[in-house]
C-alpha cells in the first residue's frame, strides 16, 4: 500500500500541475469574463445567499454568472448511478422550454451502464457573449475542469465549453440552451 501511494501521490500532483499549466495556457480573453465564488449560489440554487445584503445592488451580469455556474456544474456532472440525475440537479436553472425536454427523458428508464463512471465539473471561467437585459437574453460561454473515471482506469482531466443561451423568465435568469463544445485534453 505505502508503495503504491508513493507512485499515485505524484501522479496526481503532477497531473494537477499539468491541469493548472493548461488551464493558464488556455484561458478565455478577459474580455466579459467574470469569476465567481460558489459560495455566491444559495442552497436553492439561487443567488440568494440570505446574507444581510441589498439584493437589489445584484447586477445582470451577476445574476446570469451565477446561473450558469449553477446550471452548468450541474449538468456537467453524472454518475453511473443515477444516470439522469444530473438533469433533475439542474432543473432548477432551466427555462419553462428545455424542462419539457428534461421532463421527458427523465420519464424514460436509464440505459444500463456497463461500467461505473463518474464525471465531475467544475467551471473556472465565464465569458457573457451578450447580455441583453431588457430583452432578457444573454449567451454565455462557460469553462468547465471535467474529471471523468471509468470502471478502474486512472482519471481523465479535460477542459471542455459549454456554451449557455440564457432567458428571464418570471423575472429569473434561466438557461434556455446549452452545447457542448470539444474536449482540451
Amino acid at each position: 500500500m505505502r508503495r503504491f501511494m508513493l507512485i499515485v501521490i505524484p501522479l496526481v500532483l503532477l497531473g494537477l500541475v499539468v491541469v493548472a499549466w493548461v488551464a493558464q495556457k488556455s484561458k478565455p480573453s478577459d474580455r466579459n469574463v467574470a469569476n465567481l465564488n460558489l459560495a455566491d449560489v444559495g442552497p436553492d440554487g439561487s443567488g440568494n445567499t440570505n446574507r444581510a445584503s441589498d439584493s437589489s445592488a445584484t447586477s445582470a451580469r451577476e445574476e446570469v454568472v451565477t446561473v450558469s455556474r449553477a446550471f452548468s456544474e450541474r449538468y456537467g456532472s453524472s454518475s453511473s448511478d443515477a444516470p439522469n440525475g444530473h438533469l433533475a440537479a439542474a432543473l432548477p436553472f432551466v427555462s419553462l422550454a428545455l424542462q419539457s425536454s428534461f421532463q421527458r427523458v427523465l420519464s424514460r428508464p436509464p440505459s444500463p451502464s456497463e461500467e461505473p463512471t463518474l464525471i465531475t465539473s467544475r467551471a473556472f471561467a465565464f465569458d457573457i457573449r451578450s447580455l441583453d437585459e431588457k430583452a432578457g437574453r444573454a449567451e454565455v460561454a462557460v469553462w468547465l475542469q471535467r474529471k471523468e473515471l471509468v470502471g478502474t482506469q486512472l482519471p481523465v482531466v479535460y477542459q471542455q465549453n459549454l456554451s449557455l443561451s440564457l432567458v428571464k423568465e418570471q423575472g429569473a435568469w434561466k438557461v434556455n440552451l446549452a452545447v457542448w463544445g470539444g474536449k482540451q485534453e
